[in-house]
């Protein structure tokens, strides 16, 4: 992680990280990349599909990946699995419609930190990135 923030309500300090987010929507990206960015993660690279993330993960190392299971063209779980081979002190925080418990399980043991469905609360969300 790259860095030290003060939150707001009070002196505990949180890493800052640089992040991407994966998600094959502009307007669920906009979001997560406001949310993200307004509490002092940097929001290195926006993506909505799999070989996009396969592309730029290597130039813009984030320490956490914000991942939507479901991305066009590739494998959420495939995906995991690579990154967590060719980095795996990068954090990813994976969630998509409908998930089940499966699914949960098997995005934990492809790398995930966590797993949950969408939609789901932002102040839950932020969480992960502490």
């Amino acid at each position: 992680m790259t860095g030290m923030r003060l939150l707001p309500e009070g002196d505990t300090e949180v890493e800052m990280a640089k992040v991407m987010v994966a998600e094959q929507y502009d307007s669920i990206r906009y979001l997560l990349r406001t949310v993200l960015t307004s509490v002092g993660h940097e929001v290195v690279v926006e993506v909505n599909n799999g070989p996009d993330v396969l592309s730029t993960f290597h130039s813009t190392l984030p320490d956490i990946v914000s991942l939507d299971l479901r991305l066009p063209s590739m494998d959420g779980f495939e995906l995991m699995k690579h990154i967590k081979s060719t980095s795996p002190n990068t954090r990813i925080i994976a969630y998509s419609s409908g998930i089940h418990a499966v699914d949960v399980e098997m995005a934990i043991s492809c790398g995930a930190s966590v797993a949950f469905d969408k939609p789901f609360d932002l102040d839950d969300y932020l969480k992960h990135f502490q």
